[in-house]
């Protein structure tokens, strides 16, 4: 994302992300596994509203582990709309970089940003409950009332560095995934991502 603000918000100034050499037409467009997406993602979108309902009331989220569920909650439905939601439109339209450059950069920094911070959630969510079990002590104090806010701040720039440092994920309907590569004529597959290397190494640790 910061490229992009750099470069006047047109992702096509941004070096190695212009289209100067694509036909900028659309790819395989498959309508039944969009729709699957938007109707999955709609469906998702609503037990999450339900749970986070039940999870916002009074008596729970006085409770760390709560408060740390509900902006995870928070994170999960935002990537939604963009992998589910989204991603079925994309589908529907066969679209891939070329076809909606800004969109695609903006929607692959949100999207990739979000992941990483919902699982750096998950980290914490998995710390607050270990604590809560092995040592109470460490567990108040770092988790006691508000102080849980403070600790949901790491995540929060975790999920803003790879918004905002680190290369966007791109949709392409002939690849049927996001990737890290336009696909455009003439531009360098070899694209190595330490950054988002690191992040799926710690969520598979």
């Amino acid at each position: 994302m910061e490229w992009l603000i750099r470069y006047g918000g047109n992702a096509e100034d941004i070096p190695g992300y212009d289209c100067k050499l694509s036909d900028r037409q659309p790819g395989a467009k498959n309508y039944i596994i969009g729709s699957a997406f938007i109707i999955y993602g709609l469906f998702a979108e609503f037990i999450y509203m339900l749970d986070l309902t039940v999870m916002l009331k009074k008596k729970h989220r006085r409770l760390s582990c709560y408060k740390i569920m509900i902006v995870l909650g928070i994170y999960d439905m935002a990537a939604i709309s963009l992998n589910s939601l989204l991603t079925g439109y994309f589908w529907i339209k066969g679209a891939n970089f070329c076809t909606n450059p800004t969109l695609m950069f903006v929607a692959g920094t949100a999207a990739l940003g979000l992941w990483c911070g919902a699982c750096m959630n998950c980290f914490v969510l998995v710390i607050n409950r270990l604590l809560d079990v092995w040592n109470k002590s460490i567990m108040q104090t770092l988790f006691m009332d508000e102080r849980t806010y403070f600790v949901l701040l790491i995540p929060l720039a975790y999920s803003l560095y790879f918004c905002f440092f680190t290369s966007p994920l791109l949709f392409n309907s002939d690849a049927t995934a996001w990737f890290f590569f336009t696909f455009a004529p003439e531009h360098n597959h070899e694209m190595v991502r330490k950054g988002s290397m690191q992040a799926n190494y710690e969520v598979i640790t």
